[in-house]
């Protein structure tokens, strides 16, 4: 690889990777391809790609918005947030009876779709 600045000398660099990486680099046609590189010496460096997501082809999460939180159901876990500033609520535990209330009705009916 040879790297060229506008007034400045052309430097050589050796970059070392595993051929999977460079065969991701080469189907990549263009696009990025995420990774680290790490310096051996001033003149050589090793590329590392980050391991890529596989997509899912799994159902969606199902998600429901509250006024102080968010309840979601995805294939694999469950999850309730709730965040209540105590200085704006008056009883902030009512609010959170309430909604986790919304919360477990919506998973019930997500969980048993």
């Amino acid at each position: 690889m040879r790297l060229s600045i506008k007034n400045h000398k052309i430097m050589e660099v050796k970059v070392i990777m595993s051929d999977a990486d460079y065969q991701r680099i080469i189907a990549a046609n263009g696009k990025r391809v995420r990774g680290s590189i790490a310096m051996n010496s001033p003149q050589e460096f090793d590329f590392r790609a980050f391991a890529r997501e596989t997509p899912s082809a799994s159902t969606p999460n199902r998600i429901l918005n509250m006024k102080h939180g968010r309840a979601t159901v995805a294939p694999d876990r469950v999850r309730l947030y709730i965040m209540v500033k105590r200085a704006d609520e008056a009883a902030p535990v009512d609010i959170v009876f309430d909604e986790s209330q919304q919360a477990i009705n919506f998973m019930e009916g997500s969980l048993l779709a």
